[in-house]
């Protein structure tokens, strides 16, 4: 399984953005997690809101404090091991990706590229 760690830091919109493109791994099985680092009361609402609004199958992880980059994806992918991930892709809340983005990054992890 993939498990992908996307790190959000009063980046509602765009966290949201990149989730929509992750909401369809092409059939794979994956693990989609927010690791929020702190963010706004405000902001944290909206995020939860559209994400209950787009009905999508993610994990929201609370760290209550802004860990940075680096310390947000250790927290998000330490959970992702523990629930048996076999892959971690961390990304940044305003990441562009393409459609097939997370079947591409399946394939070639499976492939060991």
């Amino acid at each position: 399984m993939i498990a992908v760690v996307l790190i959000n830091w009063n980046g509602a919109a765009d966290t949201l953005r990149c989730l929509r493109v992750l909401a369809d791994p092409g059939g794979r099985q994956a693990q989609v997690m927010v690791v929020d680092s702190g963010s706004e009361a405000a902001n944290l609402e909206r995020l939860r809101l559209g994400v209950a609004r787009w009905g999508l199958a993610v994990e929201l992880l609370q760290t209550g404090r802004n860990l940075g980059f680096g310390g947000g994806c250790n927290a998000g992918m330490r959970l992702a091991l523990e629930r048996g991930a076999e892959f971690e892709w961390p990304l940044h809340d305003d990441a562009t990706l393409h459609p097939d983005a997370c079947q591409g990054a399946a394939i070639r992890a499976e492939c060991g590229a």
